[in-house]
């Protein structure tokens, strides 16, 4: 499939539901609801009960869909449809949060996929013009790609949990949804989803370089800094994903489809150059795989 065909499953309402719900189990999981449990093990608090009804095919999604559709209180409906009362302690709006943070788990980890192969195209491509002055350019956007990538994927590393009233739960919540757990709440300072703009500013360069259209993208990435939390930011950041995973298929369809006409050769200091870039990528390509 296409990166802008995953991406779109990621953040279809399906794809949203469906991370809320992961955060929903997680929770179950890392809550201890001491008193409440025997009468949650009825209603399906616990988590292997709450897994279990969420799993089931018979279980009701149309009601959190509608409601998602209409920028509601999701949560709310899910719970209420798992038949969880309104005094559970699931009932925290920081699974919303939570849950913004594995959509965008997955959107970056689709990103590195395809920058990766971008990056193979890349240095094939810069090896093939080495000697003459397109190798020049290619070298230079080989060595920014492989920079987004590490930049991006440290950025996905360092996704945090939203912090739960219950604090005591946010760590093993985020050990469950490979999250990490943030030192304090970020529900003003929204420094999760600011730092993916920085990394994705960065790839549009790289896109515009090669000529893909990036509008579009960099006006949902300001859109998404000038947002409030709610509805609005995550439509927002769902944009700039959307849009990424288009720029990034063009961008790897035209490596594919790249020619250039001889150019003139390099000089010995600029061939220096090329070759380092080269080096430089293969000696990072070969740290991943070892890793």
């Amino acid at each position: 499939m296409t990166v802008a065909a995953d991406i779109e499953a990621f953040w279809s309402p399906e794809g949203r539901v469906a991370a809320l719900a992961a955060s929903l189990v997680a929770a179950a999981e890392a809550l201890d609801l001491g008193d409440e449990a025997a009468a949650g093990r009825a209603a399906g608090t616990t988590a292997a009960g709450l897994d279990e009804t969420l799993s089931s095919p018979d279980f009701d999604f149309a009601p959190v869909l509608a409601n998602l559709d209409q920028g509601g209180d999701a949560l709310a409906v899910l719970l209420r449809q798992a038949g969880q009362p309104e005094t559970s302690p699931l009932h925290d709006p920081a699974l919303n949060d939570t849950s913004l943070m594995i959509l965008c788990q997955d959107s970056l980890t689709r990103i590195d996929q395809a920058l990766g192969e971008a990056v193979d195209r890349l240095l094939t491509l810069t090896e093939v013009h080495q000697l003459e002055a397109t190798g020049l350019f290619l070298a230079q956007y080989l060595s920014a790609a492989l920079q987004i990538q590490m930049v991006l994927a440290a950025t996905r590393d360092a996704l945090p949990v939203q912090v739960m009233a219950r604090t005591r739960a946010t760590a093993v919540i985020a050990d469950r949804l490979a999250l990490t757990v943030a030192d304090l709440p970020w529900t003003e300072d929204r420094w999760p989803v600011l730092d993916q703009i920085s990394g994705m500013i960065s790839l549009s360069t790289l896109l515009a370089a090669f000529g893909v259209e990036v509008a579009g993208m960099r006006a949902s990435l300001m859109e998404t800094a000038a947002a409030g939390r709610g509805p609005e930011e995550v439509r927002a950041v769902a944009d700039f994903y959307r849009a990424a995973g288009r720029g990034l298929d063009a961008l790897v369809d035209r490596l594919d489809r790249w020619s250039a006409e001889p150019a003139e050769a390099l000089s010995d200091g600029n061939l220096a150059l090329v070759q380092g870039a080269l080096a430089r990528a293969r000696e990072v390509l070969e740290a991943a795989e070892e890793a």
